[in-house]
């Protein structure tokens, strides 16, 4: 049974779980680690050392910084204190980061590393609310004014000092108490910051438990940064399991710890899982000439799979087969994602059903979401006893769905989120008698499984009056591995085309193997095969709608999507008004060749 507020849970599970292992990582080539009992004691010298500051219960404490372990340290202990912890991306422009910390009223900010002290810094004179900023990787504050590092931070011994107003204080969080402060990345508008409470984070954790099996000493690979809603309540379910977290502080680095780390658990965005696909299927179609080999192992696993998910025999023929298939294709997706695992989550975005077949067939299936910061990131998924390859599952514990005539996707639960910080007409809008509309449209199957076709706010009206919806057509192109990103514009156009992100490394590797001359980036999306690769592909992505709302034509873009330029939100969201806006003349010219 949970307990009422997260840190009454972490208490208890400190208790049961003393010995074990409870975070890791790896620093400068050498392997640290802590057990439940140490993690215990500094999420108490944290609270502490809060108290001893002199904040008071409700104040918020904010977090910039890279996945490491004093992240849940100085997150876990900011709670006990009775504070709202607030997350901050670390990729945040320093206009967001002082949106961020003045909106919430932040008193602390931990930060990771110079970098980020040094963006603090930046906006300090002009964030009057903020007291105090405190170094998590000793780094020193080099004379910076009301500095800390994390050692001087919690010096002195405070829990001993202060530990009674810390139990104090922990009995009388109410479990609908606001616990956190997450800011939605959002794709327009200054981002608004998502009132979580304890409540809504143990429903989460209730829900997981309720379809998954997890146990203690299993370890967890932290690769979604923890400002992420859906990393963030994993990390919260991770210690209430009595599991290991291991944190990668650098992206780069995912590929490594996955070997290294081999762990039971990871949660991730769908690009990591495309990645894994797209270097398994190149690899077979390099070795083998082509993608019969790479579809047949696909269609001998999934089918071995099947069967034993529903408890029939395997016949000899099919197992010789499979075992064939295992050695030439589906074992190299276990290795790539560091052996068997027990669970694989994946939320954030679409993923494609080709990947997630594949993984099933390998049998390290992913149980695909779906959620918003709103929802405390998750509202529906998959499990082990009803796993589709084509939507993202049923609604979880403690949560209802409701689909309007319009199509737009309702939710009521409780993992619906309080509101809006400081935003009441914001919040009336979206929660209306208790349901949270998400703006995302979508459908249910008649088993109860969630269907997201497109989000409302994306939909595209052209000149003729007629909407279009745009995702459905990117996802058709983005199931392409020549392609990384699509989007479609057409917003009071005549006709809709498309901007396309060519995925470049397995475009030049076929092009290279095709003997296609090319000395650039540049001369490779310019030259007539690839251009006739994309030409059929756009075509085919509309072929099924109406001839006026078909792609017309279509650009490549030599250079990335990012969130660095704007064009991505953090959790991997499309921009398009910033993409519009970036790439606007090659849009104009691409409507007046047409016209012309």
């Amino acid at each position: 049974m949970l307990a009422g507020t997260i840190p009454l849970m972490v208490g208890e599970a400190v208790r049961a779980h003393g010995s074990r292992t409870a975070q890791g990582i790896w620093r400068h080539g050498q392997w640290q680690s802590t057990s439940y009992a140490r993690f215990g004691h500094q999420v108490r010298d944290v609270a502490a050392a809060l108290i001893r500051t002199g904040l008071v219960e409700g104040d918020r404490v904010a977090i910039l910084a890279r996945n490491c372990p004093e992240w849940t340290v100085a997150d876990v202990g900011a709670l006990l204190a009775g504070c709202v912890t607030v997350s901050v991306y670390t990729t945040s422009p320093a206009a967001g980061v002082r949106h961020i910390l003045n909106d919430s009223g932040a008193r602390v900010v931990f930060v990771g590393t110079q970098t980020e002290l040094g963006t603090v810094l930046q906006v300090w004179p002009d964030c009057p609310r903020l007291e105090l900023v405190v170094v998590l990787n000793g780094t020193k504050c080099a004379g910076a004014p009301h500095c800390l590092t994390w050692e001087d931070f919690l010096a002195g011994a405070p829990e001993r000092v202060h530990g009674t107003e810390v139990d104090r204080r922990v009995s009388r969080i109410a479990p609908d108490a606001l616990a956190t402060l997450i800011y939605s990345p959002g794709t327009t508008g200054a981002p608004k910051g998502v009132m979580l409470t304890h409540a809504n984070v143990l429903s989460q954790i209730a829900a997981i438990d309720d379809r998954f099996t997890l146990f203690p000493g299993e370890r967890n690979l932290s690769v979604l940064p923890l400002a992420h809603a859906y990393e963030r309540v994993w990390s919260y379910m991770l210690i209430y399991f009595g599991m290991q977290n291991v944190y990668v502080p650098d992206p780069r680095g995912i590929r490594h710890a996955l070997q290294r780390v081999r762990p039971h658990a990871l949660v991730s965005t769908p690009r990591l899982y495309h990645r894994v696909h797209e270097t398994v299927e190149r690899r077979v179609r390099a070795a083998s000439g082509g993608s019969g080999r790479f579809e047949w192992a696909v269609r001998i696993g999934v089918e071995v799979q099947q069967a034993r998910s529903r408890g029939y025999a395997i016949a000899p023929g099919l197992r010789a087969q499979h075992a064939a298939a295992h050695w030439l294709v589906l074992r190299h997706v276990r290795e790539a994602i560091g052996g068997p695992k027990r669970l694989l989550s994946c939320g954030g975005s679409s993923l494609n059903p080709r990947t997630s077949e594949l993984f099933f067939a390998a049998g390290v299936p992913i149980y695909h979401g779906y959620g918003q910061i709103e929802t405390t990131a998750m509202t529906t998924c998959n499990s082990p006893e009803d796993l589709t390859f084509d939507t993202v599952g049923r609604a979880v514990r403690g949560c209802q769905l409701r689909i309007l005539a319009s199509g737009e996707i309702l939710v009521r639960g409780s993992n619906v989120m309080a509101g809006y910080f400081g935003q009441t007409e914001e919040t009336a809008a979206v929660l209306v008698d208790g349901w949270y509309h998400t703006g995302d449209m979508g459908y249910l199957t008649r088993e109860g499984n969630l269907i997201v076709t497109d989000r409302l706010a994306d939909r595209i009206v052209t000149a003729h009056g007629t909407t279009v919806a745009p995702q459905p057509l990117e996802r058709a192109m983005m199931a392409h591995p020549f392609v990384e990103r699509a989007v479609v514009i057409g917003e009071n156009r005549q006709y809709l085309t498309t901007l396309i992100q060519p995925a470049f490394t397995p475009l030049a590797r076929h092009a290279e193997r095709q003997g296609w001359r090319f000395r650039s980036r540049s001369e490779l999306l310019a030259h007539p095969r690839v251009l006739g690769i994309f030409t059929r592909l756009v075509a085919e992505a509309g072929s099924d709608l109406d001839a006026h709302i078909r792609l017309r034509t279509f650009r490549l873009l030599d250079e990335a999507l990012t969130e660095t330029h704007g064009d991505l939100s953090p959790t991997e969201g499309l921009r398009r008004a910033a993409v519009a806006a970036r790439f606007a003349s090659v849009i104009e010219h691409m409507y007046a060749e047409v016209d012309d």
